[in-house]
């Protein structure tokens, strides 16, 4: 046993073994898919039941937070953020494509489509369910700011520029 302990192999492939699952958890950590980020599925019933703040930094995203719980109606909402509403359209098309928003706005991704879409603004990953909607508050501390916004599969569906 002291000889099996004292040869190099044997520390040599215990630290490659560390090291491969060092790196596999960063790898894990880093590609954590969309359910398991907070928040929730927009109801069938066109209602918004969470506000979502998506705080980005011109060089990295930060995690999103929910913030202030307020019901809206699909109907509400559009009189409410009537000129700053993304739709969500068959096939990931995002309408308008590249809007300019101020930094701090809030924001109605809205889904047209009758199945739930994933989306990622600068990485950090929401989904809108079918025929729903979801408001999400755009910052970033670096400015200007473009966010690039991916949809499904998609990458690079569209982008969104943060002005002071």
């Amino acid at each position: 046993m002291n000889d099996f302990l004292r040869d190099k192999r044997v520390w040599y492939g215990a630290g490659i073994l560390v090291a491969l699952l060092i790196f596999g958890g960063v790898v894990w950590f880093f590609r954590k898919p969309a359910t398991q980020l907070p928040g929730e599925i927009a109801s069938s019933t066109q209602e918004q039941t969470a506000t979502t703040t998506a705080s980005t930094t011109a060089s990295s995203p930060s995690p999103a937070e929910t913030t202030v719980s307020k019901s809206l109606t699909y109907e509400q909402a559009l009189a409410q953020y009537a000129d700053r509403r993304i739709q969500i359209q068959p096939g990931c098309q995002l309408s308008p494509a590249t809007p300019v928003f101020k930094n701090g706005t809030y924001v109605m991704f809205d889904n047209r489509i009758p199945t739930a879409q994933a989306i990622a603004l600068d990485g950090v990953w929401y989904i809108v369910g079918g025929y729903g909607f979801r408001i999400i508050r755009l910052s970033a501390v670096r400015l200007p700011h473009t966010i690039t916004v991916d949809c499904g599969s998609g990458r690079n569906n569209g982008q969104i520029t943060l002005q002071g």
